[in-house]
């Protein structure tokens, strides 16, 4: 049986970083913010009829709280003001490389239905390639 102590220790550490390094499931360990402290705007039933629809530009920091909330498409222009206020007091579990927390960059829709029923906020999807101004890519 070989003794351990006598390893180099420069073996140990290359068996160390091709376990880490190499392995694919361990290499693509994006994950994405995930909403957890979200209270939703009071809306009166008779407010809006139908069904509406929010999508919502939103910056988080690396600690998951809310530094932009910008309205990127409305069925109700005052209705996607109120969800931008409501949203920038919301916190998200931040997103996550290699295990450290990151700032993200992403669309955040939510869904009101008529009757007084409440609104569903979905998962948060990815934002397109943004520049390193922080604003929306023009046309968007």
């Amino acid at each position: 049986m070989a003794d351990i102590g006598k390893v180099p220790l420069s073996s140990v550490l290359l068996c160390a970083c091709i376990l880490l390094f190499g392995s694919p499931h361990i290499r693509a360990a994006t994950e994405p913010p995930v909403r957890y402290r979200a209270k939703l705007p009071i809306i009166r039933a008779d407010q809006f009829s139908g069904t509406q629809e929010v999508h919502l530009y939103v910056e988080t920091n690396a600690y998951g709280y809310v530094t932009c909330a910008e309205v990127v498409s409305s069925t109700d222009s005052a209705l996607g003001e109120i969800c931008a206020e409501a949203v920038r007091a919301w916190r998200y579990a931040p997103a996550r490389e290699y295990g450290q927390p990151v700032p993200a960059r992403f669309i955040q829709p939510i869904q009101f239905s008529g009757g007084g029923r409440p609104a569903t906020p979905g998962k948060p999807i990815p934002a397109p390639q943004i520049s390193g101004t922080g604003k929306l890519p023009p046309g968007t």
